[in-house]
């Protein structure tokens, strides 16, 4: 690896100006320079780097270390490209024939040295020189050399841009170029174990959540069932999550809100049973030890599934496989028909429609029929078509006057954005 490219150029000069006269006497002492062709004047070659680009096989080598950004600490691989021209001053046509001799003793040594590293020698077998500079070595460096291969319909296009006309050249790839990377401060952990685990199955996956919705319908007085997929489960009943690969040596759900800071996993009173397809949990009021209280709103659940492996010394390791989230709704529950006095007041009662941290009361909405309730700051001050919130299990409201009597009329709770299960109020 390096730093420093001219390194690389010295190197080909090097290797020009040193084989050339071995295979070709009459050229000893000939100039190599690293200029490009419309600067360079002597007799002799020109080796000018035109053109670099990162490799795109060594583009995504992962670092080394820990350190950040990774990017920084891992080698950069880079393809140099270089123009090979000749130069003479000798007068009239003998300047393109010497010319013509230099270009093809510089293309027959790079040609014969296509692989240069800390070994490659060129020059008097006697005392050979070595190719790369002092600087260069030691660092593992390896380059290959390639020509080009640039039709001479596309080699015009490479000197347009100039006022030079166009000269015989030589173009040429040099690969690959690492270039250093920032030291490492952070390493990864030393691997004392190694071993391939392979498993038969996928790792486990919830599709949905699901729970059947009850109720009593006013027009036939029958219990009706609906399943609400995502579920819509109020505490005490019970929900499903559906999926697939549930079942291992241990399996336990996990359940997230967002003001909790961190997922709960469900404890022993959600009675949680598993099987490979479907999980399935009852509802409680709390979560976890210490307990949260659970409230209305949007939740999310994922499952956890252990398996226990024989590692190649014989002892055992478990996994662990996270399954994806799936939402599902805690609802608020109403667990009375609500019945209107002579002043049309009426009380629900159910849980939880209050909570100092988890439950803004302006997130508490009462829709009678169609028309959405406005809540009332004291029961004293209650009025009709106004709700009062008196405890975490009691809502006290006042239907509107003018309803037909032995009318049903729909009644919605609405605590965080979950609705209760359906209930109507008979107008007395």
């Amino acid at each position: 690896m390096l730093l420093d490219l001219s390194l690389v150029t010295q190197s080909l000069q090097t290797l020009l100006r040193t084989n050339i006269p071995v295979i070709w006497p009459p050229l000893a002492g000939i100039a190599v320079s690293p200029l490009p062709p419309d600067l360079f004047k002597d007799e002799g070659l020109a080796i000018y780097l035109f053109h670099l680009g990162e490799d795109p096989y060594f583009k995504n080598t992962p670092p080394l270390s820990r350190d950040v950004p990774p990017v920084a600490f891992a080698p950069m691989g880079v393809d140099l490209y270089f123009l090979l021209t000749a130069h003479s001053k000798a007068p009239g046509d003998q300047a393109a024939l010497n010319e013509q001799t230099m270009m093809g003793l510089g293309v027959k040594t790079l040609h014969d040295f296509s692989i240069l590293d800390d070994q490659t020698q060129a020059g008097n077998p006697n005392n050979p020189v070595t190719v790369f500079p002092a600087s260069l070595r030691g660092s593992g460096n390896r380059f290959r050399l390639s020509i080009e291969p640039v039709t001479f319909s596309d080699a015009p296009h490479y000197w347009t841009a100039g006022q030079q006309p166009l000269r015989l050249a030589a173009y040429y790839h040099v690969s690959v170029i690492m270039l250093e990377p920032e030291r490492t401060t952070e390493f990864a952990g030393r691997v004392l174990r190694y071993g391939v685990f392979a498993f038969d199955r996928s790792g486990p996956r919830l599709e949905a959540s699901t729970n059947t919705v009850s109720f009593i319908s006013p027009d036939d007085g029958a219990i009706h069932s609906i399943q609400a997929q995502p579920a819509e489960v109020p505490i005490g009943s019970s929900v499903s999550f559906i999926g697939s690969g549930l079942t291992g040596d241990a399996t336990t759900l996990t359940v997230n809100y967002p003001s909790w800071g961190a997922p709960i996993q469900a404890d022993a009173a959600w009675a949680v049973a598993v099987s490979d397809d479907q999980i399935t949990a009852t509802v409680q009021a709390t979560i976890g030890a210490p307990p949260q209280t659970m409230v209305p709103g949007i939740y999310s659940a994922h499952a956890t599934v252990a398996v226990t492996r024989r590692l190649p010394d014989s002892t055992y390791k478990q996994f662990l496989n996270v399954s994806n989230d799936t939402p599902f709704s805690i609802a608020p529950k109403v667990t009375n028909s609500p019945v209107p006095d002579g002043t049309g007041t009426a009380t629900i009662t159910g849980s939880t429609f209050a909570d100092p941290s988890l439950i803004n009361p302006d997130n508490v909405v009462i829709v009678f029929g169609m028309d959405r309730f406005a809540r009332a700051a004291t029961l004293a001050a209650l009025e009709r078509s106004e709700f009062f919130i008196q405890d975490a299990a009691t809502i006290i409201f006042k239907i509107p006057v003018g309803l037909n009597s032995g009318t049903f009329v729909p009644l919605r709770v609405i605590v965080n954005g979950v609705e209760s299960w359906p209930q109507w109020v008979k107008i007395p």
